[in-house]
């Protein structure tokens, strides 16, 4: 999105300003642009700039987000785009950044950290992917063909 391409441009990054942007504080890679990943070797540079991260910022490009199942991809990129969103939003204000305590930081990105346990991971964000299905259903069928 423009956020995420705009964030990607940023010296700073992604802020920890935003309690959105705290879960993938500490789970966001960096990638600076080479160009279009047309070859492998920047392919597999973009696997090792990704690790295991949620998250990949490609400098100068956008964002990239895995997960572990679609709706978890789908849930994790639109958290990321809401907490580039706020960013983008607070710098363009002009504003002052209150950053919360580095306690309060890792205190909150261990609490949306993936889990070992994997029921919890195949329930991150199985809700809200339902509930976007039930809502295009409801609109237009016609992506089901």
């Amino acid at each position: 999105t423009r956020w995420d391409a705009a964030v990607s441009a940023m010296d700073c990054g992604l802020l920890p300003i935003s309690q959105t942007a705290l879960r993938f504080h500490g789970r966001t890679g960096y990638h600076d642009y080479q160009g279009p990943a047309i070859d492998e070797v920047e392919r597999q540079a973009l696997v090792a700039s990704l690790g295991r991260n949620d998250a990949l910022i490609l400098r100068n490009h956008g964002a990239l987000v895995c997960g572990r199942s679609v709706a978890e991809a789908f849930h994790l990129m639109q958290r990321f785009q809401t907490a580039c969103q706020i960013q983008v939003d607070l710098m363009a204000a002009g504003a002052g950044i209150v950053k919360p305590s580095t306690e309060a930081q890792e205190r909150t990105a261990r609490m949306f950290a993936p889990s070992s346990n994997e029921a919890h991971v195949a329930r991150n964000g199985q809700k809200e992917w339902a509930a976007l299905l039930r809502r295009l259903d409801r609109e237009d069928e016609s992506y089901k063909c």
